[in-house]
């Protein structure tokens, strides 16, 4: 008895080929195999063909798809079990069918953005399994992502480059949802806690081996379905892409920039020894008050003010930055000042890690300069939050906290290597929230009255059901339960797509095998529509559909 049995749908010239070829391939790797070949491209005669296999296992697929010798020594090692069905990706020289749809390809064989995606065209960021194709949706072009969706970065910026994610709930979670990124490694390098629309930045670190850097969002309580579409949409991305760079600002000359800070340089004529350096903090920050070696600034910042020529913020109790001080170490420069919060007149403000570790304290009187000595990060960015020792208070007059004003604020390199202690490596990316929004599509109003019905669903696999017809491979027994494809008046890829469907819901689980199958025709498309009901039939009752008589495969 054969180790498996193939069994071919016809294809004109292609067929004498396809059983040259699969002769030639079994006989190089020793694969233990007979090949069927059916009398027509349709159920009944595929049906026929199944009928009579005698392998223990039995592969339906055409005459136009071709095998890479991988996947014909991956089978000659009988490592199939009998409880699984056997999946691949189909690809041909420019595209790829894989589980989420067809997608064109990139020269390097990466999945090709569209043109409106949720990435800039260009990034170097692709989308690879995991992702549904970008569609527009409730006037914003997003892409939806199942459980595992992984991120390719085929270039970067800069190291430890800043991206930008824009992300909501999809129908497959209850809100809130936790997202999570997951390096290389497996390990958990962010996550969120999604209930809106949310806007993040995380920053990314290159690959070790310097080559393309890979991650994947995951979603460790997704999966649920819904009874509009065959598939499982957990989050819907409106935006992953790099963080725009700050522009690098030119300072004016001395005598200039002089003349246009001197609203604020006049606060400073107690000390004029540090006027110096005043002009070339204040020189670096542009329109805002954040210069070189400032990336972000987040909560307790509140917005820009301008009044009697002067530019300024004001902060809060703990003001968040993200700062990248250089190759060793750097320091933190603040031309700042104690605000009402503090009772104006003097304070020590503090600066400490997200877990509470204070790297240093100065001393501010007025409007004063300071200059804090950063330890050695391991990686070349750091989260820090800033903000006046024992806190402040809200002062009459103004609703918001005023714990201290800012006119300039950088993070530069240190003029020298001195001997500063080292940081160890955080663990996880750096990662910070923008901002929280309305979602764009309220799922859990939408779907409120199929609520018992997805209740009834549980939570099924998102099947691969694409190019099914060129590769389904199971236990000879799972065919003759199943009483093979269903024989009924649908389009061929349809017919191929409830086999699957049936086939899971009989208790055989779906592996997608690495290995990727070409072919010389384009595979039919899916028309989830006409499977939707049937499909939710099966999964609200565990069980699957037969539809064939008892005769399936030997009579019409």
């Amino acid at each position: 008895m054969p180790y498996l049995s193939v069994v071919v749908a016809p294809g004109g010239a292609d067929t004498g080929a396809f059983l040259d070829r699969w002769k030639e391939q079994a006989n190089l790797f020793g694969l233990s195999s007979e090949a069927i070949l059916a009398g027509a491209d349709d159920s009944f005669s595929r049906n026929e063909g199944i009928r009579a296999a005698r392998g223990e296992f039995v592969l339906a697929t055409t005459a136009g798809t071709v095998f890479p010798g991988g996947l014909i020594e991956f089978l000659a090692s009988q490592p199939l079990q009998s409880n699984r069905m056997y999946r691949a990706d189909r690809y041909d020289a420019s595209r790829v069918w894989a589980r989420e749809g067809a997608f064109s390809l990139t020269a390097e064989g990466l999945r090709a953005n569209a043109a409106e995606d949720i990435a800039a065209a260009g990034s170097g960021i692709h989308f690879g399994p995991g992702w549904f194709p970008a569609a527009s949706l409730a006037g914003r072009t997003g892409r939806f992502l199942g459980s595992d969706a992984e991120v390719v970065l085929a270039r970067m910026p800069q190291p430890w480059a800043a991206m930008d994610m824009e992300v909501e709930t999809g129908p497959g979670v209850r809100p809130p949802a936790l997202l999570q990124a997951i390096d290389r490694d497996g390990a958990v390098a962010a996550e969120w806690n999604v209930e809106r629309r949310m806007a993040v930045r995380f920053w990314v670190p290159p690959a070790p081996d310097g080559g393309a850097q890979r991650f994947r969002l995951r979603t460790p309580d997704g999966g649920r379905p819904t009874p509009l579409d065959l598939h499982i949409f957990n989050f819907r991305c409106l935006q992953a892409d790099w963080a725009a760079r700050r522009p690098l600002v030119m300072p004016a000359p001395f005598k200039e920039l002089a003349r246009d800070k001197r609203p604020t340089l006049r606060r400073l004529a107690s000390t004029p020894w540090i006027l110096p350096r005043a002009v070339k903090l204040l020189g670096g920050v542009g329109t805002d008050v954040f210069g070189p070696g400032v990336e972000y600034w987040g909560e307790g910042w509140w917005y820009r003010e301008q009044a009697e020529g002067e530019t300024f913020r004001w902060a809060a109790q703990d003001a968040e930055l993200v700062v990248r001080p250089g190759a060793e170490c750097g320091n933190l420069a603040m031309l700042a000042e104690p605000g009402p919060g503090v009772g104006g007149g003097s304070c020590v403000l503090r600066v400490r890690l997200p877990d509470g570790t204070v790297l240093g304290r100065a001393e501010i009187q007025g409007t004063s300069l300071v200059n804090i000595p950063l330890p050695r990060f391991a990686e070349p960015v750091a989260r820090l939050f800033v903000g006046p020792e024992g806190g402040a208070k809200a002062a009459a007059g103004d609703s918001r906290i005023l714990g201290f004003r800012v006119f300039a604020c950088s993070c530069e390199a240190a003029g020298r290597a001195d001997e500063r202690p080292g940081m160890a490596p955080v663990g996880r990316w750096i990662s910070v929230t923008r901002g929280v929004e309305p979602v764009t599509v309220d799922w859990p109003e939408k779907l409120r009255s199929s609520g018992n019905l997805i209740g009834e669903m549980g939570k099924p696999e998102d099947l691969h059901l694409h190019a099914c017809g060129d590769f389904v491979l199971m236990a000879r027994s799972h065919w003759l339960d199943l009483r093979g494809f269903p024989e009924l008046d649908l389009p061929r890829a349809d017919i191929d797509a409830l086999l699957c469907i049936a086939a899971h819901h009989a208790g055989v689980r779906e592996e997608v095998l690495p290995h990727r199958i070409g072919g010389t025709i384009d595979p039919p498309t899916v028309n989830g529509q006409n499977l939707l009901w049937i499909a939710t039939q099966m999964r609200r009752l565990g069980a699957p559909a037969i539809f064939n008589r008892d005769l399936w495969g030997l009579e019409r």
